[in-house]
């Protein structure tokens, strides 16, 4: 068995343990921060205004969300969760343009922005996303789609008729590359500054 004790240098040893957690927790906070800087800047670039095509109100308008059923399974009430088409009144609206933050329209996209930290142990970072339980679609506007064609009509006949595309409406994307920079400066700022402290 070979026995190892510290004597000399102790208080140094332990000034530097309490000194790292010091910057760890620093470091986390600077991140944590940050992330949330940008997740208020990415609510305010969906709820700025748009200049795309304007919708007047319409009754009875189809929408399609997430909704839950109930059923009888063997007996039991059971429920389930799916995306269905519901008639509802709408307001007035005016869309965003190509290129633009999507129009906050219901809102789901909005309420569904997040943030997520790693665990300590995982090291230092932040992921601010949309739910996709809640917005679904949000890749759609993200990144737009291609041409979308009816193959078929009334009665199985073809048609292949264009039916339109969406155009990019990004939000998330023009912001990842800002976040990424901001955040390895703020973070090497606070270090610098731990560093010049302790010296």
């Amino acid at each position: 068995m070979i026995d190892l004790k510290v004597t000399q240098g102790r208080e140094t040893f332990l000034d530097l343990v309490i000194a790292g957690r010091r910057l760890d927790e620093t470091l986390r906070q600077t991140v944590r921060e940050t992330a949330q800087e940008y997740q208020a800047r990415l609510k305010a670039d969906l709820r700025a205004a748009k200049s795309g095509k304007l919708y007047g109100a319409r009754a009875g308008r189809r929408t399609f969300r997430r909704v839950t059923r109930k059923t009888t399974v063997f007996g039991r009430q059971a429920s389930y969760r799916t995306v269905a088409a519901v008639a509802r009144n709408t307001r007035a609206y005016r869309a965003s343009a190509p290129g633009q933050a999507p129009a906050v329209f219901t809102g789901a996209e909005l309420r569904a922005v997040k943030l997520k930290f790693p665990a300590k142990e995982k090291g230092y970072g932040a992921k601010v996303f949309a739910d996709r339980g809640v917005a679904f679609y949000r890749h759609f506007l993200e990144f737009g789609t291609r041409d979308r064609v009816q193959r078929r009509g009334a009665g199985g006949k073809a048609v292949n008729r264009f039916v339109g595309r969406i155009e990019p409406r990004p939000v998330f994307s023009p912001l990842q590359a800002q976040l990424e920079a901001e955040m390895l400066r703020r973070v090497g700022r606070a270090a610098d500054l731990f560093a010049a402290f302790r010296g």
